[in-house]
């Protein structure tokens, strides 16, 4: 749970500093050039996006020996970026037309040591201000949301005055200001602290560990403050953070309805059906229900795609989006039921190697799993039930760690009693990649023949007994 809290609240915050291209009245269209140099990135791919959800396609560059590559676009209005520098270096960037940006950082220490030069460099440095209090929010953001909710809207209420007391200032010390960047950075510190409030409840039922918290009724008063259907906002990425928590909000009730999810057993379904139902404007309507598949595929992958996706083309209809959910997909073609195991060959307590076939003649349900992972170790008291439930049946429960040595593995199962058959995997890059597990727990269910069922399953939280108690013969 607190790796996936932390997870959302840091894509949230990443994505507060992205926007994109918008005419001005006041601005004459042209070239704008940037100039990087990257300690630390030498012949490195760098891709730039412009924020505008629609579009798909980035500029890809390459550095040179010295990390520098030049960047030339064509604007007829004043926009926002994001540089991409490797896998996972992601950052903001303000162009006008006309500009020239000058960037110099060490990709160590990118937030550090950034510097910006050139007629662009004072919008640039006001997102370099602005990502530096976003982000010491973030570094205190447990112990502010354990607070009491008049404490915790108070330290949030905080962060948004001190973001308007330095755009005021950048208004007042520079009267040429771009009128679109200034409304765009209002609308940014707005829907940050609204994005904020979405989340609070959320930690501190975590935090606190009181699963009955909910807000009192004046605390949703902030959603009088906005607009979920502002399609002129798509292209600021703090407006999609917010969205994306809105509709989790919301979620939450499928969540703990036992009742709901088993009259819409697909999870997936039933969000887009909510994101239909919730807004009323197309674009946005899109953008979500892109959203909301492909964080799906990216963990479930084909699972359910013939329950879904009709509907998804029917309310995300633009091909760039299909498209990219349509690639994403056919990286899991080898994983839809039916499809052969992969051949695993991993050691157990006592050194000994086990492989997939070994189990051959059995239903395996496996989970893949970690010392250090949270909600890996909050499965387990689930896990150990079930094996108790289905002890002398036609099944074997399996679970692999991917911790880098064996010693905390060996310390935990023996520490815990973990029953079942314990094994460990390493890095076990070939079995990651062919599974496409990019996060953990990651459970998979197979039959007895060594085909796969689910390769992404339910976990044992999630009810997965009553679809194991279901298989013929077990």
């Amino acid at each position: 749970m607190k790796n996936i809290i932390k997870s959302i609240v840091l894509a949230s915050l990443a994505m507060i500093l992205i926007s994109s291209c918008n005419n001005s009245t006041k601005i004459v269209p042209g070239d704008a050039i940037m100039k990087a140099t990257l300690g630390g990135a030498n012949n490195t791919t760098v891709l730039v996006m412009e924020a505008n959800p629609f579009i798909v396609t980035p500029d890809t560059l390459k550095t040179d020996e010295q990390g520098s590559f030049v960047f030339t676009k064509y604007m007829e209005g004043s926009g926002y970026f994001e540089l991409i520098v490797g896998s996972q270096n992601r950052f903001p960037i303000y162009l006008m037309p006309g500009d020239t940006l000058f960037l110099t950082a060490d990709m160590a220490q990118f937030e550090e040591s950034q510097k910006f030069a050139g007629t662009a460099s004072i919008y640039n440095n006001y997102i370099t201000e602005f990502t530096k209090s976003s982000n010491d929010f973030q570094k205190g953001i447990y112990s502010k949301f354990s607070l009491p909710e008049d404490l915790a809207v108070k330290a949030i209420d905080s962060l948004r005055d001190t973001h308007n007391s330095v755009l005021e200032n950048l208004k007042m010390n520079n009267a040429d200001l771009d009128p679109y960047f200034v409304e765009m950075e209002e609308a940014r510190i707005l829907y940050e602290w609204a994005l904020l409030h979405n989340i609070y409840p959320m930690y501190f039922r975590y935090l606190n560990k009181t699963e009955s918290f909910e807000p009192s009724p004046e605390f949703g008063s902030y959603l009088g403050a906005v607009n979920i259907n502002d399609s002129s906002l798509l292209s600021l990425g703090i407006y999609q953070s917010f969205l994306d928590t809105y509709v989790g909000v919301e979620m939450e009730k499928y969540y703990k309805d036992d009742v709901l999810k088993e009259a819409n057993p697909s999870v997936i379904m039933y969000r887009l059906e909510l994101i239909n139902s919730l807004f009323s404007d197309d674009a946005v309507k899109q953008v979500m229900a892109y959203k909301a598949v492909m964080d799906y595929v990216r963990y479930d992958g084909i699972k359910g795609y013939d329950v879904y996706y009709d509907y998804f083309k029917e309310i995300c209809p633009h091909e760039g989006f299909q498209n990219i959910v349509n690639g994403v997909l056919d990286k899991w073609q080898h994983l839809k039921a039916g499809k052969p195991a992969y051949e695993f060959s991993f050691v157990d307590m006592d050194e000994n190697e086990v492989k997939m076939s070994d189990f051959k003649g059995k239903y395996v349900y496996v989970d893949v799993w970690a010392t250090w992972c949270n909600p890996c170790i909050g499965e387990i008291p689930f896990l150990k039930k079930m094996e108790e439930e289905f002890k002398g049946k036609n099944i074997v429960f399996v679970s692999i760690s991917v911790d880098q040595t064996q010693e905390p593995w060996k310390a935990m199962v023996a520490n815990d009693t973990l029953k079942g058959e314990q094994l460990w995997a390493g890095q076990a890059k070939e079995f990651s990649e062919f599974y496409k597990i990019t996060g953990i727990p990651r459970f998979m269910l197979f039959d007895m023949d060594g085909n796969i069922i689910e390769a992404s399953a339910t976990r044992p939280s999630g009810g997965v007994e009553k679809q194991i108690a279901a298989l013929p013969g077990i």
